[in-house]
């Protein structure tokens, strides 16, 4: 009954946290963090090599990408992410009206790990 819950994921988490938004409007904000969304078009063979094929079946769920989800998301972005194809998280930036935080990392966010509660506390606060 929280109407004003915020949800937070990386990776297969920040694929989580939107499948959750999609059924739940009581979602005000979401920040995610390279996000493994998978539009329903994408080719995954090569890129996801080593994830069971169940698990990419349902990580493409197309209701995130015909959706729009309630909440205000933004997306924070390595641009030298090594997992998740660029390609991938604009198609579903422009289809949630996202914003994107680009820094100069990796899937793990290697580089700015000790930065991020700060930069997710920056988020909370607009």
């Amino acid at each position: 009954d929280d109407k004003d819950a915020i949800l937070i994921g990386s990776s297969l988490g920040g694929f989580l946290a939107a499948s959750t938004a999609v059924d739940h409007s009581n979602i005000k904000k979401l920040i995610l963090l390279n996000p493994t969304v998978i539009p329903p078009s994408a080719n995954v063979s090569n890129d996801l090599p080593d994830v069971p094929t169940r698990i990419i079946d349902e990580m493409r769920d197309e209701r995130l990408f015909e959706n729009k989800i309630d909440a205000e998301i933004t997306i924070l972005m390595g641009t030298e992410d090594e997992v998740i194809p660029l390609e991938w998280i604009l198609k579903f930036a422009k289809a949630q009206e996202a914003t994107i935080r680009l820094l100069k990392d990796d899937h793990r966010f290697t580089y700015n790990l000790r930065r991020l509660p700060d930069i997710i506390s920056e988020i909370l606060k607009e």
